[in-house]
């Protein structure tokens, strides 16, 4: 006998999965993130819906003994992965959106768990998802902390092939080692791009770095290089001959 599902049942499922995305959509939309209030939920109401069509749809098509409505689950799971994959952006080296694919991802999740009428793991997965997404940004500063206190390098260079090898190769020959590097484009510097490359280091000693930096400095593809000893900084800037370079192009940009 095919399963039925009253109304206000119905109401009440679709509901729950709608107040899940809604609540997490919020969060997304405070922080003006690609995918906000309506996006989740969607995504949610619409995770809910296959759920509920699933288990208790198709009711002129005879059941098969075998008919398992878990696999709509499945579907859902992957299914979501490609507009997760659309909050994702790439910035140059750096990687944007990720927790924001999550969410989305979570959000579906927590629709079917509506849908299901799996009201307690719909609350729980939803108290859950709220105190990573608020509670946890609290700790991001604090670990950012911790992590400035490893000695770093900071070097604004053009980008011209070879010179980020010789950089490396520049700062392991004093003996520290690189544990991380980032990479930014620069498009907006006038009137060269430029790129700024941050070495994380490790076994980096002050006095071993002062002949880095100063060699560092005498490179004509080298504008500027700053060094973080912990959480104090200090910066070396160009001598007065790459100075004048500067100047010079800035001079060419300037309006008469």
């Amino acid at each position: 006998m095919q399963p039925n599902l009253d109304l206000f049942e119905l109401v009440l499922r679709l509901a729950t999965a709608a107040g899940a995305g809604i609540a997490i959509g919020f969060e997304r939309e405070v922080g003006d993130h690609v995918a906000g209030i309506r996006t989740h939920t969607l995504v949610a109401v619409g995770a809910a819906v296959f759920a509920i069509g699933g288990a208790y749809g198709f009711t002129d098509i005879p059941r098969a003994p075998v008919a398992d409505p878990a696999r709509v689950a499945a579907q859902i799971a992957s299914g979501i992965g490609f507009i997760g994959a659309g909050a994702i952006v790439k910035d140059g080296v750096v990687v944007r959106g990720l927790t924001t694919a999550a969410t989305l991802w979570l959000s579906a999740a927590l629709g079917m768990a509506g849908g299901t009428g799996a009201y307690a793991a719909l609350a729980a997965g939803l108290v859950i998802v709220m105190l990573v997404l608020i509670a946890l940004r609290m700790v991001k500063p604090a670990a950012r902390r911790v992590a400035s206190r490893s000695p770093s390098l900071r070097v604004t260079h053009l980008p011209i092939e070879g010179t980020l090898d010789a950089i490396a190769r520049t700062v392991e020959a004093s003996g520290a080692k690189v544990e991380r590097m980032s990479i930014r484009e620069d498009g907006k510097s006038k009137p060269t791009p430029t790129r700024i490359v941050v070495l994380e280091l490790r076994n980096a000693r002050n006095g071993r770095l002062v002949p880095v930096i100063e060699e560092l400095t005498l490179r004509d593809d080298v504008l500027q290089v700053g060094y973080r000893p912990g959480n104090d900084a200090l910066t070396v800037r160009l001598g007065a001959r790459l100075r004048r370079l500067i100047d010079q192009g800035n001079r060419l940009v300037r309006p008469s």
